[in-house]
């Protein structure tokens, strides 16, 4: 991937992307300048529990906001397998969402709502689901109801082979759990009522039938539930 082979058209997008990305980012800012501004005059009791109060409910829940309106308007690259090149339309958009995402994440690993992060940026997400783990490209996640992910596991929705950027979706059924720490690649399939254990592996295409157990590096069934 070179910044040098980009045509001027792209160059533009980029800047575009640039500018938008900052955007985002300023709003909650100026949000937090003025909300120190307003709280710097109370007393130093009242202010520690303001700041508490904007650290974990107020900035994330603005940030999640301006966050969430400017993805659900930007294109979003599709399946597929592309050049890795950034003047591919798709390839390009993947790397510049993925750099939108990847601060917040980080940002909000440890916040009320980072059980919701991946909703808010494009996932399809069940009720009664809890995704505590990194999705790298939200808009190609599915997950039903009742389902978990666990800290620290991946999703990789993306992968590199050969200089080309493979995109593809990871879905995963109802009353399922990803334990924590474990990597999912692209193309996974996971059915309804399973357990991948934690720290396992499960290669790309992979595809896990209901109602069972998986562990390993690579992901192997060790047993079958009963229904």
């Amino acid at each position: 991937m070179k910044f040098s082979s980009m045509n001027p058209w792209t160059w533009v997008k980029f800047w575009v992307y640039l500018f938008y990305t900052g955007f985002t980012y300023m709003l909650p800012v100026a949000f937090s300048y003025y909300y120190f501004i307003w709280i710097y005059s109370r007393s130093l009791f009242v202010s520690f529990w303001l700041f508490a109060f904007y650290l974990l409910i107020l900035l994330p829940l603005v940030t999640s906001i301006s966050m969430g309106f400017f993805l659900r308007i930007t294109p979003k690259p599709r399946e597929g397998e592309y050049m890795a090149n950034m003047n591919n339309k798709n390839f390009f958009r993947a790397i510049m969402l993925g750099g939108i995402y990847k601060p917040y994440y980080r940002l909000f690993t440890y916040s009320p709502i980072f059980s919701h992060m991946a909703k808010i940026l494009g996932a399809k997400v069940g009720k009664e689901t809890y995704v505590s783990g990194k999705i790298t490209e939200p808009y190609l996640f599915e997950i039903g109801n009742n389902s978990f992910v666990g800290g620290d596991a991946t999703i990789n929705t993306h992968s590199f082979e050969n200089n080309r950027m493979i995109l593809k979706k990871v879905k995963v059924g109802n009353n399922s759990l990803i334990g924590a720490h474990s990597l999912i690649m692209p193309g996974v399939e996971i059915g309804d009522n399973v357990v991948v254990a934690a720290k396992s592996f499960v290669p790309k295409n992979r595809k896990l039938p209901s109602n069972t157990i998986w562990a390993g590096i690579p992901a192997k069934r060790i047993k079958r539930e009963k229904k």
